[in-house]
């Protein structure tokens, strides 16, 4: 359901991060990534700090796609 109902959040990283780097994987792959990235990391995320989800998550987003990228190319 987290998921779901940040799909937009997902699709607009994922936007930047194609822009900026030119990747070489596709939009689906990507999502894929993202969207492990981002499961993995709310399992992580410690709501005592003063660090908002979606912020403290699409540092791992990006993280994540990058090593991705990097391995493929």
């Amino acid at each position: 359901m987290l998921l779901y109902k940040n799909r937009k959040f997902l699709f607009n990283e994922i936007r930047k991060f194609q822009f900026m780097y030119n990747s070489v994987l596709d939009e689906e792959d990507l999502l894929s990534i993202a969207s492990i990235g981002f499961i993995k990391r709310c399992e992580h995320f410690d709501s005592s700090k003063e660090v908002k989800l979606l912020t403290y998550v699409a540092y791992w987003i990006h993280s994540e796609l990058s090593k991705e990228i990097k391995k493929n190319q």
